[in-house]
């Protein structure tokens, strides 16, 4: 039996289906907002992870670059400006090319996402030029079907690349100086595979021990 509640309830059937209903909207009113909150707490999350990958990969490879340097000063008292060739030959590509362990900070999070340098333009080394014949020793970039390029002359102005490696971009041409890239800013780490753009002609700079080119690019994807 219904009790006395109830049946003065029952007395409102539009009252109480109104009840009813508002409760329900409520409900799932409610349940939009915090669903709409999480994403966006998820999004803001995902670029305050990105903001804070690039700066570590930033400065792991301003690290390298400090070391570099320091043997550089240890190894150059007196200043001798063949024991620094020597030393720069023996450490270049390295400082070019970042390990693999550096690679994984420079993924975005979410497989749609952009590089975390999009847009970003600066310098790449390309490889050395053997015995000025023009032909490139480890190359470190390739052409859209993965082949590597073997020419200075097929790194051409505005055309697309992949990289061969975890590439260093540094914000500037390197000078041909004692300091070299090493006096030159790093913007971070490009990631192995991802797709740059070259925007200007190819510079090359003779180290005495290579002739090694440079290339400015834009990156892509």
């Amino acid at each position: 039996m219904l009790n006395e509640h109830s049946t003065h309830l029952l007395k409102y059937p539009v009252l109480v289906l109104s009840i009813i209903l508002g409760i329900g909207m409520l409900k799932l009113f409610g349940m939009q907002i915090s669903s709409i909150g999480f994403a966006e707490f998820r999004f803001e999350l995902e670029e305050s992870q990105d903001a804070a990958k690039v700066e570590i990969q930033k400065l792991a490879s301003d690290l390298k670059d400090l070391r570099s340097q320091m043997t550089l000063l240890e190894k150059s008292q007196p200043i001798d400006e063949n024991k620094i060739l020597e030393t720069e030959q023996a450490s270049f590509e390295a400082d070019q090319q970042a390990p693999i362990i550096s690679s994984i900070m420079t993924k975005p999070l979410a497989q749609n996402k952009k590089p975390l340098l999009y847009q970003k333009t600066g310098y790449i080394f390309a490889g050395n030029i053997k015995q000025n014949k023009e032909l490139l020793l480890s190359p470190t970039v390739s052409n859209l079907d993965g082949y590597s390029i073997k020419k200075v002359d097929d790194l051409m102005n505005k055309t697309d690349y992949l990289l061969l490696g975890n590439m260093v971009l540094r914000a500037s041409e390197p000078l041909n100086t004692v300091s070299y890239y090493k006096g030159i800013p790093s913007l971070g780490i490009v990631a192995k595979s991802t797709k740059v753009q070259i925007i200007e002609t190819p510079i090359k700079i003779d180290r005495g021990w290579a002739t090694q080119v440079w290339i400015k690019i834009k990156v892509l994807e």
